[in-house]
């Protein structure tokens, strides 16, 4: 009896494996864009200007656009700095009780990917400013511009 070998149960079982072994890397967290919470641009602003110390803005666009105008306090953040591993939130972000994540404008999927990796990575009160750098000062709001373009 010949045991023919088929390349989809091999790869059905690396990513059973992987899942089993660490869950994100092969895209097995419980984490989707159904849990992401959105944050209005009052919310935002009232959370960054109004209760200083509890919320913390991520900025996830380019260094050089990031320099050139943010949301007050705001880091910047690259998706790759982040650990998608359970329980490893950097402790300067886990100091905040609310994240902000933002990027350019509602079209940003780096900024969406970034809320769900901070939530994998174990931070509790993540929200999605979809509206983004665009919708702040759009509607009028001044951004701060300089500044270290990193958190670390």
């Amino acid at each position: 009896m010949k045991i023919r070998y088929d390349s989809r149960v091999g790869r059905w079982l690396a990513v059973m494996a992987l899942c089993l072994l660490g869950g994100t890397l092969a895209g097995c967290e419980d984490i989707s864009d159904k849990n992401i919470e959105f944050a209005t641009l009052a919310e935002t602003r009232s959370l960054l200007q109004d209760k200083p110390g509890v919320a913390r803005a991520v900025d996830v666009r380019p260094g050089a656009e990031f320099a050139a105008g943010h949301l007050p306090g705001a880091v910047s953040l690259e998706l790759a700095d982040v650990s998608a591993t359970k329980d490893s939130i950097d402790p300067a972000l886990a100091a905040y009780k609310f994240l902000i994540v933002y990027g350019s404008d509602p079209g940003s999927g780096s900024a969406r990917a970034m809320a769900k990796r901070l939530m994998t990575a174990g931070h509790k009160g993540v929200k999605f400013f979809a509206g983004g750098y665009a919708e702040w000062v759009g509607s009028g709001l001044r951004p701060e511009t300089g500044g270290p373009p990193a958190a670390r």
